[in-house]
């Protein structure tokens, strides 16, 4: 069993979503490289959100 870190991120339609309900290739990309901030896939463009903007904007995934 892995642990790993919460994270989320926006795409350029506003969706937010962790990594497991942002898609395979958001998921892998994260899986491989945790620290990417900017993350570009074939299918969308994602952004992480860090610890005070989820904060102050009270966002949570959108589909957990």
């Amino acid at each position: 069993m892995t642990t790993k870190t919460a994270a989320l991120f926006i795409n350029q339609n506003g969706r937010v979503a962790c990594p497991k309900h942002g898609g395979m290739y958001l998921e892998v990309h994260v899986e491989r490289h945790p620290a990417s901030v900017v993350i570009d896939t074939p299918l969308d463009n994602w952004v992480r959100l860090e610890a005070p903007e989820i904060a102050e904007f009270k966002v949570s995934c959108e589909d957990c």
